[in-house]
């Protein structure tokens, strides 16, 4: 039994979390995605490397489901990062046969 005219408080659970949309990670490095999604409050899963030009963020994925920029997920949700990998930038030298002149000037 409650006293007449006592305050009753109801503290209510919430049974998931809130939608956080996703920030603006595509395009920037690995160093800076990471930081940017764990202050929002998401969690990162796997981050898989795939041949690219750049070593930047190519793509986000939660549950095997590709990401864009303003999706909304439940905070704490685990994210996976696909990374360019910069090898698509490397160039395939060949060796060339030079030799030096020594410091006379002769070869």
């Amino acid at each position: 039994m409650v006293k007449q005219d006592r305050k009753i408080y109801l503290a209510l659970n919430p049974s998931g979390y809130v939608k956080i949309s996703i920030p603006k990670v595509l395009g920037r490095t690995l160093r800076q995605g990471q930081p940017t999604l764990l202050a929002v409050g998401f969690k990162i899963g796997t981050v898989t490397t795939k041949p690219h030009i750049s070593d930047q963020v190519l793509e986000l994925r939660h549950k095997g489901i590709k990401l864009a920029t303003g999706d909304k997920l439940q905070k704490t949700s685990v994210i996976d990062i696909v990374v360019g990998d910069g090898s698509l930038n490397r160039f395939k030298t060949q060796k060339k046969d030079n030799t030096k002149e020594n410091e006379d000037g002769e070869n």
